[in-house]
């Protein structure tokens, strides 16, 4: 069989990028030569997994920080960004959504894509690949003329990408079952993006009249790729033409096996891990992962940490970059970075942010979620997480103290529940996605 030259575009994002690895690994074992294409701040992350890399310096700041943090990781920088602009914050999620138009439209995010578009037409013409692998938020004329077949991945939760009439609006966090105010939502949705595209234009005019992005024709991806479990999945997505659901982008699986994992007191301190709280600890270990955007709220999580102080269980917390701005009581431990993959099979129950990776993640280990969402497709995986009972929706911001207390031992103490997702996680293991979609595209491809 005929052996394909894959390249790998992915927008400048940790959890995009993770996404593409966990979906094209199997490419790699399978023979194929997968060449990942990014910014020279990702170097070395897909190396590490086997593929090859190829990388470019950007010569435009990425993203807003006015801080100019450049001994920062690239997801730690567009937190600071999204931080800054009040994407990452109190406010709602309309009000997030106008915060989100206007960190799309500035200029500078503007020019690092016309940048970002250039090079990628170079990466094209330098690997001639069979075909190409994207996952980004914009549609890239490199990849639309190159007359190369490409596949769409979704690292989004898949509402969030794609507009459905009979389902909540992507972003809004709002049931399904409800429709009270899906048409308000919509109606501020369509308006702003309209607003985004005019103003977009205007930009690009100013920048280059003869630009590609101002008139090419595209052409639509050969494959779909996004992962959402079916308990949790949408009833349009799961029969849709040209879609494939991996349900869930796993970048280490070999982890998830059960001859490899580390016991949990290889994980962590032996002090913390033999610690019984002067004899009071309930036997729980409940991990905390507001993400490295929600993690860049030191107020946010030196609330979560003083709540949750006063708890008999124990806590793994994840810090993120700015872990030195709080210090963690007995009951926890903490690092800025944490194997969260290999964390999770020990753990009773996950209080997250709700992006899709740790969702799926922490879905397909069967544990009970507490999702307090930040922005973007937070807001959808928490609601669903919620509606479907597999865990619990709060407010980050507006909690109650005894609320979040109350909605912990609810969850741990919910036998059915923990039931229902052990099911649902023998279920995924018992199929190998990642093996059908090779077969998939060598099918397309081949």
């Amino acid at each position: 069989m005929k052996k394909l030259t894959i390249l790998v575009v992915s927008m400048a994002s940790v959890g995009h990028v993770n996404s593409c690895i966990g979906a094209t690994k199997k490419l790699l074992k399978r023979g194929h030569r997968v060449v990942f294409f990014f910014e020279n701040e990702f170097a070395n992350k897909a190396k590490v997994h086997g593929f090859e890399e190829l990388t470019y310096e950007s010569k435009h700041v990425e993203t807003l920080d006015q801080n100019n943090n450049s001994n920062l990781n690239p997801g730690e920088k567009l937190a600071e960004a999204l931080f800054q602009m009040k994407i990452i914050g109190p406010d709602t999620p309309e009000k997030k959504l106008e915060y989100l138009i206007m960190f799309h439209t500035n200029p500078k995010n503007l020019l690092h894509l016309l940048e970002f578009n250039s090079s990628v037409k170079e990466a094209i013409d330098d690997i001639k690949p069979d075909l190409i692998y994207y996952d980004g938020i914009a549609d890239l004329p490199s990849i639309h003329q190159s007359g190369i077949p490409w596949i769409e991945n979704v690292s989004f939760t898949p509402i969030f990408h794609m507009y459905e009439e009979n389902l909540p609006p992507g972003g809004s966090g709002l049931p399904e079952n409800d429709q009270t105010y899906w048409k308000q939502y919509r109606s501020k949705q369509k308006e702003l993006h309209e607003q985004m595209k005019k103003k977009i234009g205007e930009q690009l005019k100013q920048i280059d009249p003869e630009s590609v992005f101002l008139n090419y024709k595209k052409v639509e991806p050969i494959l779909t790729v996004y992962a959402y479990p079916d308990e949790l999945n949408y009833e349009p997505f799961k029969q849709k033409e040209g879609w494939f659901n991996l349900e869930r982008f796993q970048r280490n699986d070999e982890k998830l096996m059960e001859n490899s994992k580390k016991p949990l007191n290889e994980l962590i301190p032996r002090e913390f891990f033999t610690n019984t709280l002067n004899g009071q600890w309930s036997g729980k270990w409940i991990y905390i992962t507001m993400g490295s955007m929600g993690s860049i709220d030191v107020e946010l999580m030196k609330r979560l940490v003083k709540t949750l102080s006063t708890s008999n269980h124990k806590f793994i917390v994840s810090k993120g970059h700015r872990h030195q701005c709080y210090d963690l009581p007995s009951n926890m431990y903490g690092e800025r970075y944490l194997p969260q993959i290999e964390l999770l099979p020990h753990m009773d129950l996950v209080l997250t942010h709700g992006g899709n990776n740790t969702t799926t993640e922490t879905f397909i280990e069967g544990k009970p979620m507490i999702v307090m969402p930040l922005f973007a497709d937070q807001y959808d995986n928490a609601q669903r997480i919620h509606e479907k009972k597999f865990g619990l929706r709060l407010d980050p911001y507006r909690y109650k103290d005894e609320e979040l207390h109350e909605a912990i031992d609810q969850l741990l103490n919910d036998t059915e529940l923990l039931k229902r997702l052990k099911n649902a996680s023998e279920r995924i293991r018992s199929i190998d996605r990642h093996e059908q979609l090779v077969d998939k595209i060598e099918s397309l491809i081949i």
